[in-house]
């Protein structure tokens, strides 16, 4: 099963283009290219974080984490890990 997550999170974060922001991310900015890859490398696992790498039109970069949970049927996002620090959950809560 992850393999194939993490196949069509690539394929959405390469689709989305240069000029769309990503509003679960940590970058107030738009990145020019994204990449994904698994953190923790199990197929198997109950939990997976998938590192985002995102980079900007200046160079610089930056890494999220998403956190997903597999169920009986699927996958679900539970949390965004920022690499400043933080998280989506803590972002929400304060809205």
């Amino acid at each position: 099963m992850a393999p194939a997550l993490l196949s069509s999170i690539v394929k959405a974060l390469r689709h989305a283009g240069e000029d769309v922001a990503i509003p679960w991310s940590s970058l107030s900015g738009r990145p020019s290219t994204c990449d994904a890859s698994f953190v923790n490398g199990i197929e198997n696992a109950p939990i997976v974080l998938v590192a985002v790498t995102y980079r900007l039109p200046d160079g610089s970069q930056r890494v999220d984490q998403v956190q997903m949970d597999r169920t009986p049927d699927s996958w679900v996002v539970d949390n965004v890990l920022y690499e400043g620090g933080g998280n989506l959950r803590f972002r929400l809560a304060e809205l």
